[in-house]
Formats: structure tokens, sequence, C-alpha cells
């Protein structure tokens, strides 16, 4: 019995602590926690338990510990899990991928930029973020998440610059989405539209292409669900 009691109280431990590499404090005073990369010479951002940050947060591009100069490259699995009061994300030019899990649960992050740096969104990354309304990508995005952003419950717009794949569930139960822009000539890969988006979504949303695209558009798996497609200006 006392085993049993020992052997959970370590997976519940395992759960809100998590390994980092270094930590180091930002010109305004709040503490990012960083994993180095295996080669030594980039980093990516984690956290030391869940609901580590809060408030708006500066990631740096670069970081030092020990008097060597890292990159930060990526926002790790988990990062900003649950962390209930952050609001803000600055995410400079140097991230390349978000992880799985990364921001869900941080029910008061409202709007989202990703800089053109960023190729990959992992799974779940953005899960039940339900103050989000604003989301726009950037021109190298290849992949977005199963999940990445279901629950979404607020979130109105989604702009596309890229001709990303949409993995399954991405936008799932995103109610209130609204206006879609997808200022990309080739149109984004949607990977199951019967689940992508909800149904609603496809009946009363607008969607916005280049004028020159439309009909492209209007052709395309997914995207010819949509109700009412609209030229950009």
């Amino acid at each position: 019995m006392k085993k049993m009691f020992l052997m959970s109280l370590m997976s519940i431990m395992s759960l809100t602590a998590m390994a980092f590499s270094f930590s180091a404090e930002n010109s305004d005073g709040k503490t990012i926690y960083y994993n180095i990369s295996k080669d030594g010479t980039t980093c990516e951002v984690t956290c030391k338990s869940r609901n580590s940050y809060a408030g708006v947060v500066f990631i740096p591009e670069m970081v030092t510990n020990n008097g060597k100069t890292l990159k930060v490259t990526a926002i790790g699995k988990d990062a900003f899990r649950d962390s209930k009061e952050l609001l803000l994300v600055f995410i400079p030019n140097t991230i390349r991928s978000i992880g799985a899990y990364a921001f869900s649960g941080c029910v008061k992050l409202k709007n989202l930029e990703l800089p053109n740096s960023v190729t990959t969104i992992g799974k779940c990354a953005f899960e039940n973020c339900k103050m989000m309304t604003r989301a726009k990508f950037g021109k190298y995005l290849m992949t977005i998440g199963v999940k990445a952003f279901c629950g979404c419950s607020y979130l109105a717009y989604v702009t596309f610059r890229s001709p990303a794949k949409i993995q399954t569930q991405a936008f799932d139960n995103c109610e209130k989405l609204i206006y879609i822009y997808c200022n990309t000539a080739v149109a984004p890969t949607i990977e199951k539209p019967e689940d992508t988006f909800n149904y609603n979504v496809y009946r009363t949303s607008i969607l916005f292409v280049p004028e020159e695209n439309t009909d492209n558009y209007k052709d395309e798996k997914g995207w010819k669900f949509f109700r009412y497609i609209r030229e950009l200006d």
C-alpha cells in the first residue's frame, strides 16, 4: 500500500515539475526556462512547472548561459501549458517550431502572431486558449498539427500566408470563426475537411482569397465547402 502511494505521488510530481537546463532573467525581470540542444548551439523555451508564466512574456532571440550565447529556436512541448494568467507572448524570428501542448490551456492568451521563421505548430499547441480572438501565421509555416487550435471558442480571425498542411481537427470547436484570410496563391491543404472546421464554419464564415486564385479555391479540397468566398482587397 505504501509503495503504491509513493508511486502515485511520484507520478503527480512528474506532471507538475519539469526538467530544464538553465534559466535566465529578461530585461523586464521575468525568468524564462530553457533546455539546451544536443549539439549545444541552440536552446528551446521550457518551464519549471505548469503555470510558470504570467502576463506579457518576451522571448529573446539569443540568451547567454555560462558565458556562451545560444540562439532560441523552439518553444518546447508543454512550455507554457496551463499558464492561466498568460496574456501575450512575443515570439522572435528565430523560433522554428512550437511543440505539442506548448500553450494548451492558456485561457487568457488573446492574440497570436507568428513570425515567418515558424514552420511547425505541434499537436494541441494552442488547444483551449479560450480567449484567443486572432491568429496570424507566417509565410513559411508548413504544418498545423492535430487539434492545434481545438477549443479556441472565441477565435474569430485566422490569416494564412503559406500553403501549410492543416491536420485533422486543427480548428475543431472554434464556433466563432467568421473571417478566414488565405493570402497565398496555393491553397493550404486541409487533411480531413469533415472535421478540420465545424460544419457551421463552412456555412457562415467568409473566406477571403487572392483575386486571381478564386476559382482555384472553389475547386480545392475542403475550401470548396465554404459557402462564402470573397476576393482579398
